[in-house]
């Protein structure tokens, strides 16, 4: 794009998945973004807040990221890509080997589309989380792709905590969660002797025991339906079934 016409400047710092003793060692990396008010406001109410607001930002048309730790580089330019073109291509350029990783990034990607309140962002990113767990189902639940699903669901609780937001909102959650939950749900076996998985159940307060088992009963209930050649209630659906 070119400078002369952007009228908002975004700066953002840091890679998350550094470890420790690389974050201390290393100038970390600092981008500066050009854009357009009237593409980045017109989908996100959290930037029409800064740039009409009576604040620092809209005087000075720039927007500082450097000290939110929840989000870096990497999912900075995912999420102006989605500004601009309407998806973000993380993964699809991936070998297949490494496809099943991009789940973690996708629930990433979800979170800061919820915080920064862009809800395009959080239907592309749970689009593209069914598509790589659809993927990952035709591994047949191996322990590497496992160990991507746990690092997902981790995330997934990390960075979402309970919330009492719109319908919608908590319509967008449930979709996602009922995407996990039922990938996790078929390799509950396998994920029943992974001790990362466990330790995960055990730390998490209940809140991943009840969704799994809430998904479960309603692809019981679903199953049921369809036996009795009958249509699942139209108030039942997959994404809500959670409290989220």
């Amino acid at each position: 794009m070119a400078d002369k016409y952007c009228d908002l400047t975004i700066n953002c710092s840091g890679h998350k998945y550094w470890p420790e003793w690389q974050r201390k060692d290393t100038v970390l990396e600092f981008k500066t973004y050009k854009v357009h008010k009237i593409i980045v406001c017109a989908q996100s109410d959290f930037f029409a807040k800064m740039c009409n607001g009576p604040w620092k930002e809209s005087q000075e048309n720039v927007v500082n990221f450097q000290n939110d730790d929840t989000i870096d580089c990497t999912l900075m330019e995912a999420l102006l890509e989605f500004f601009y073109t309407g998806t973000f291509d993380h993964g699809v350029r991936l070998k297949d080997t490494e496809k099943p990783a991009c789940v973690s990034f996708c629930v990433e990607a979800f979170a800061i589309g919820e915080k920064y309140m862009v809800e395009g962002l959080m239907e592309k990113a749970t689009h593209k989380i069914e598509y790589f767990l659809v993927y990952m189902g035709k591994k047949n639940g191996k322990e590497d792709q496992l160990t991507y699903l746990i690092n997902a669901i981790q995330l997934l609780y990390n960075l979402l905590p309970p919330t009492e937001e719109s319908e919608s909102w908590v319509a967008r959650r449930g979709r996602l969660k009922a995407a996990i939950m039922n990938y996790a749900n078929k390799f509950m076996v396998t994920l029943l002797d992974n001790e990362a998985f466990v330790e995960l159940l055990e730390k998490d307060n209940g809140r991943l025991g009840i969704d799994l088992l809430r998904q479960s009963a309603f692809q019981k209930l679903s199953q049921q339906h369809e036996e009795e050649q009958t249509p699942t209630p139209s108030e039942v659906s997959s994404a809500n079934i959670f409290v989220v």
